[in-house]
């Protein structure tokens, strides 16, 4: 066992040297007033002695004063107590400096003169030991001092006898040196743990001691924080209180939880919410136990029962000894009650039954509504995010762009296209385009490669394939204008070998008319055929035909071995028909000449054709064009084997124009990429980037970067939420009108019944166990729930009511408010099970005054809110501990104060305090005040002058309390 198990309350009083101003050395406020004081305390006598605040003891008595009110206020004990005689040693591997007693005091002012004070002690004041002490004490050395200590204290009185055996037998068994002697007073010497052996101390501190359970819990219980609890005889989850989502969530939660955490901030309603799930238990039969260190917490609490008329079911347990007789008159009153309250059970029932089914409507449609929709945003949030993005950018941009079917539409997928938005937009500002010739390049070259090493394999490929195409595209354009020409000269001659028949046509018919005359031209008759058998003349006439038909005859065959223009010559024709042939010579001459001015196109056409396969027939090129295609073929997959490019080269080019073409547009992709490589450094950037990126990604991102929006993510966020709500929208989600109606008209019917089934309850419960007391135990009865049980119960000890009849007072009282310390030392006695355990402020109360409380409860609701608690890392309160060992922590949404609406969104960015919140009504405009102020920061001690100056005049302006205390 060591000190550090002990909470931080019970630490003070392990530690408790004189630390001003919350603890000082009582002989150094006065030592005249020390000595009279001891005596005073030793003898048992009230005092009330004056006392003379000089410096510093002045300041330090102030703090005394205001510091031990403002916790009566606020705790509702009395903090300001005198410790003697003192231990200083070490135990448990800690420095201990712990008085062994401790006797609570007041301070008064005195009314006349304002250094002067009155130190008074009275028979309401009380004497404790030190029970963090004698409990370390008993857990190391196996003693029973604690017991030994109660027993020094008989009736708030001290035996001084016992006492001084008690601080003997501390001494010789802890083996201390007495310092001082014994009951006397002398200067407090600072414990530094130097010392070889420790001391017992003769000296008094007074000043402000935390109030302590006797009972001192060190061990955390064994707790299972996700185990259901017994709902079955749960009737209903309604309550009087009007409360909002979160919190009817929380009731539900606690019928169904063996243990529930609550967080929520200040003015969240958690107050509010433990008096709703009390009238609730109360309806439902169950008894309750509100458990907090603030009595103005409880009081609130409480507050709410007496607003609703069920008030007489609770009772707050501050003090035990102090509250005995305002409990007699309590249990007295409520013993003599006899009235019945205005309830009908029946009536009841049918107004439960209907109101929890339209409830269940409510219910379902709420759950369908906020249950996790996209991923842990649910319907009307995931409907709230996209109003807001479309405010931004509409979603129509991006319509037209995206297909909804290539979507998944789940949050991986939806994160991950945000955050590559996120780093694609400065990205693409600095590169804007997605076009760029370097994108053509291998993926491989970003991903495989360091930049400097990437661009320097691109140049060489680069440079490489550019010279075998720049010197392939050389053989293309040298071996097709040989082709070219070629066909040109093949052509040519073709032309002009008919053009020398045609001459030599032309040439015989002009010179045998100017020889034989007109009549050459005639075709011959029978008579001329008769007179050339005779005539020379007509001899040489039909030899000049004949030999003119035979060059035509020439002409004709020649053309029709290579027809390469159209003329129709006639089947049935006479040679010697020197006219028709002189005819037919002139046409074909003309079709000749018409063909030879076509001869370029023809030739154009035939080289836009040429390919192995359709080369002319009397040109000898078919080797050439073959090893054309092939050097191409070559090139395209030495290409695609160097991996230059992410899309292969593919061709399916069948002329060798087209393929030239073809071997062009690589020649340019080479040489922008060549040109380009300037841009290589900042594009490596990005296209790494967009490489990483999934396909949904790239596509949204390329889409945004052809709109370019203004907000990005906001375009996204509009277009795929919108996609996401028509494809998973379900008519649950919509609201039933007449369901709310009828929930409303029902819940208020049930509200109005609700006090006088409660009352009716309890009070049927109440008879029947002081009926079965006073049978039993008619004394007890007397003593505590007759009509003389204040004259009866003063000489008896409350804590014997709680110990020996806890089931007839819960009876009677099924609802009690009280501390820790009153709920451990007390309650716990009694050895009963409240149904319900609240327990209010947990991040003020210590773990170990509430580890009772897990076997106190069937049901413990801890409420509390992390950020007030100053040690959020120590794990030293309930509502760390409770967190610590797993419990879920539900959480209050809404704001509950009556808040300017214009103060919502900065206290939620200031404080962290909900968002939702109840309307006020009230604006910011009329409780806020705005002054601007002119003055300089001083950066070395971080205030403003003038700021300070405009604050204390403000403060100023505050009214002064009529009483000297501290306003709270």
């Amino acid at each position: 066992m060591s000190s550090a198990a002990y909470s931080g309350a019970a630490m003070e009083w392990l530690n408790a040297q004189p630390a001003p101003p919350m603890r000082a050395d009582l002989s150094g406020l006065s030592n005249e007033l020390a000595i009279k004081l001891i005596h005073e305390l030793i003898d048992n006598r009230p005092f009330d002695l004056p006392l003379q605040a000089n410096p510093p003891a002045g300041d330090w008595i102030n703090h005394f004063y205001f510091e031990a009110r403002n916790r009566e206020k606020v705790f509702g004990s009395k903090n300001l107590r005198i410790g003697y005689p003192f231990v200083l040693t070490n135990m448990g591997g800690q420095e201990v400096a712990a008085p062994l007693f401790l006797w609570q005091v007041s301070l008064e002012p005195n009314q006349l003169h304002p250094d002067q004070w009155h130190v008074q002690r009275t028979d309401l004041h009380n004497l404790q030991p030190n029970y963090p002490f004698f409990h370390l004490f008993d857990a190391l050395y196996a003693t029973e001092f604690s017991k030994l200590a109660e027993s020094v204290i008989d009736n708030n009185k001290l035996n001084v006898k016992a006492f001084g055996e008690l601080c003997e037998s501390v001494r010789q068994h802890l083996g201390l040196v007495e310092d001082g002697l014994p009951l006397s007073i002398q200067p407090f010497e600072r414990w530094e743990g130097e010392r070889s052996s420790g001391r017992l101390l003769w000296a008094a501190v007074a000043g402000i001691f935390p109030s302590l359970p006797r009972t001192q819990v060190t061990r955390p219980p064994l707790v299972a924080p996700d185990l259901p609890a017994e709902t079955s005889d749960w009737q209903h989850s309604f309550t009087l209180l009007l409360l909002d989502p979160s919190q009817r969530s929380v009731i539900g939660a606690v019928q169904r939880n063996a243990l529930t955490v609550v967080e929520g901030a200040s003015g969240s309603g958690k107050t509010y919410l433990i008096s709703a799930i009390v009238m609730n238990a109360l309806s439902n039969g169950k008894k309750c136990l509100v458990v907090s260190k603030s009595i103005t917490s409880l009081r609130r609490a409480q507050k709410f029962l007496l607003e609703k008329g069920i008030g007489e079911c609770s009772f707050v347990l501050r003090d035990i000894d102090g509250d005995k007789l305002m409990l007699a008159d309590m249990l007295r009153m409520s013993a003599d009650s006899k009235s019945k309250p205005n309830h009908n059970p029946e009536l009841f029932k049918t107004v439960l039954n209907k109101t929890q089914r339209e409830q269940g409507k409510l219910d379902q449609a709420w759950e369908d509504i906020h249950k996790p929709f996209f991923g842990q945003l649910n319907f009307s949030e995931t409907v709230g995010r996209f109003l807001r993005a479309n405010r931004t950018e509409g979603k129509e941009l991006l319509l037209s762009l995206l297909n909804p079917s290539e979507f998944t539409y789940e949050v991986e997928e939806y994160e991950k296209i945000v955050a590559a938005i996120y780093a694609s937009e400065p990205l693409f500002r600095r590169f804007p385009t997605l076009h760029h010739p370097l994108n053509r390049l291998n993926h491989n070259v970003f991903s495989d490669f360091e930049k400097e090493r990437g661009k320097s394999w691109t140049e060489t490929q680069v440079r490489q394939l550019l010279s075998k195409a720049t010197n392939l595209h050389h053989r293309f354009i040298g071996q097709t204008n040989d082709y070219d020409e070629s066909l040109h000269d093949l052509f040519e001659q073709y032309y002009n070998d008919l053009s020398l028949y045609i001459k030599r046509i032309q040439n015989g018919v002009e010179d045998g008319v100017i020889r034989f005359g007109p009549d050459f031209e005639k075709p011959l008759s029978g008579s001329e055929k008769l007179y050339g058998v005779f005539s020379e003349k007509y001899k040489e006439l039909v030899a000049a035909k004949e030999r003119i038909g035979g060059i035509f005859d020439e002409m004709r065959q020649a053309y029709t071995l290579r027809r390469y223009f159209e003329f129709d010559f006639p089947t049935q024709f006479d040679p010697k028909n020197i006219r028709k042939v002189s005819e037919l010579t002139k046409d074909f001459d003309a079709a000749l000449k018409m063909w030879r001015r076509r001869v370029p196109a023809i030739v154009r056409e035939d080289v836009r054709r040429l390919n192995a396969k359709s080369i002319h027939s009397e040109l000898d090129f078919r080797e050439q064009i073959k090893d054309l295609e092939v050097a191409l073929d070559t090139f395209v997959e030495e290409f695609n084997a160097t991996g230059l490019y992410q899309d292969p080269l593919r061709h399916e080019m069948l002329t060798i124009p087209k393929r030239q073409e073809f071997l062009e547009e690589v020649i340019a992709k080479l040489e922008d990429t060549q040109f380009y490589l300037r841009d290589f450094d900042d594009f490596y950037i990005w296209q790494k980037h967009w490489l990483a990126l999934p396909p949904a990604a790239q596509k949204t991102v390329r889409a945004l970067c052809k709109i370019k929006p203004q907000n990005w993510q906001a375009a996204f966020e509009s277009w795929y939420l919108h996609q996401l709500l028509q494809k998973e929208f379900r008519p649950e989600f919509q609201w039933d009108d007449d369901t709310l109606s009828n929930v409303s008209a029902y819940c208020k019917e049930l509200r109005q019944m609700m006090p006088g089934q409660i009352s009716a309850k309890w009070q049927e419960r109440k008879n029947t166990a002081l009926k079965a007391m006073k049978s039993a135990h008619g004394a007890d009865y007397k003593n505590w729930f007759g009509k003389d049980n204040r004259k009866l119960s003063a000489s008896l000890r409350a804590e014997t009511l709680f110990h020996l009849h806890m089931h007839p007072l819960t009876e009677t009282l099924p609802v009690l408010l009280s501390t820790p310390e009153v709920a451990l030392d007390v309650l716990q006695l009694s050895k009963m099970q409240f149904d319900v355990v609240l327990v209010d402020e947990g991040h003020n109360i210590p773990k170990q005054e509430c580890y009772h409380l897990f076997e106190l409860a069937k049901h413990l609701v801890v409420f509390g809110d992390a950020r007030q608690d100053m040690t959020p890392f120590a794990e030293d309160d309930i509502l760390e501990f409770c967190k610590g060992i797993g419990a879920k922590s539900m959480h209050l949404d809404y704001q509950h104060q009556d808040t300017p609406e214009g103060w919502v969104r900065f206290n939620k960015i200031a404080f962290g305090t909900p968002f939702k919140r109840m309307p006020s009504g009230r604006s910011a405009l009329d409780s806020t005040v705005v002054v601007n102020v002119e003055g300089r920061y001083d950066e070395q001690h971080g205030t403003n002058e003038a700021e300070a100056r405009q604050i204390i005049d403000w403060l100023n302006l505050i009214e002064p309390t009529p009483t000297n205390t501290y306003p709270i």
